[in-house]
């Protein structure tokens, strides 16, 4: 009984996401070279090799001058004092599965250029934070919804892999003026 209601709960989260990106479709801005000042990275917090994704790129791009922030999500409800990034848990999930609480309002206020979201998996939680950005372009797996503007291939193996190609197209997208972002 449980599982059904847990799976209903999702049904309704992803429905009423997609009722959200709807509603709230910002128009894409166009013309002029993209900038890349800072950057949002969105990871579940408890898989490991998404972790070391986030951190190998979040590293990279912080050499590079951009101002990168990461966000991890916990499906527990447990305090995790010692995590190595900013997160929240299920504690802070209303009933729709958006995200609420200080950690997540004030990276919504943030203005962000670019939101990568280190999975291989559809996270609800994540991507209602990645939804409520303002950011030119955000950037995730192949299963995410199609209000993400790129969509890579994405497997738990090869995650590294993915943020590697999502590295090379940010740099081409900077090289290239005229782009729409």
């Amino acid at each position: 009984m449980a599982s059904l209601i847990h799976q209903w709960r999702e049904f309704w989260g992803y429905r009423m996401q997609d009722r959200e990106a709807a509603r709230t479709a910002v128009a894409q801005r166009t013309g002029g070279p993209f900038s890349f000042r800072s950057a949002l990275i969105l990871v579940p917090a408890d898989q490991p090799r998404a972790m070391a994704a986030a951190e190998m790129i979040g590293q990279e791009w912080s050499h590079r001058g951009v101002q990168v922030n990461r966000l991890g999500y916990y499906p527990d409800k447990v305090d995790h004092p010692e995590a190595p990034c900013s997160y929240f848990n299920r504690k802070a999930l209303d009933r729709k599965g958006a995200p609420h609480g200080d950690v997540v309002d004030s990276i919504r206020r943030s203005s962000v250029d670019v939101v990568l979201l280190v999975s291989a998996e559809r996270i609800l939680p994540l991507d209602w934070v990645a939804l409520q950005t303002s950011a030119r372009l955000k950037i995730a797996h192949s299963a995410a919804p199609d209000w993400y503007d790129l969509r890579l291939d994405g497997h738990e193996d090869n995650l590294n892999e993915m943020v590697r190609r999502a590295d090379q197209l940010i740099e081409t997208m900077k090289t290239k003026t005229n782009v729409i972002a």
